[in-house]
């Protein structure tokens, strides 16, 4: 394959992930984006720095936008789940302090 069709696949690979990390359902549209991720990522790290020795203008701006789009999946992902972890301790920590409760008589 040329570099080219290495960060083609690097930037289809990439919106794939994106659209699964974005898609409700968690760990049933994360886990299987993650083989995407690694795809994008590998591929779009190789073929910009294929491109840049070989001057290819085009290559080199659809890999870093194949690795943009699989970074801003991989921030969506941590937000999602650092929201979604702290209104799990936020709950644990409603409930602990409402059965906590001492009765008054």
């Amino acid at each position: 394959m040329t570099t080219r069709q290495w960060a083609t696949l690097s930037l289809i690979t990439s919106i794939i992930w994106l659209i699964l990390s974005i898609m409700p359902g968690g760990v049933f549209t994360t886990v299987p984006g993650l083989p995407f991720a690694a795809v994008a990522f590998a591929a779009g790290w190789w073929s910009r720095r294929q491109a840049q020795t070989e001057a290819d203008a085009s290559s080199v701006n659809r890999a870093t936008w194949g690795l943009g789009v699989s970074c801003f999946g991989c921030l969506w992902q941590v937000g999602y789940y650092i929201l979604w972890g702290g209104i799990v301790v936020a709950g644990i920590g409603a409930a602990w302090s409402l059965w906590s409760v001492t009765p008054t008589p």
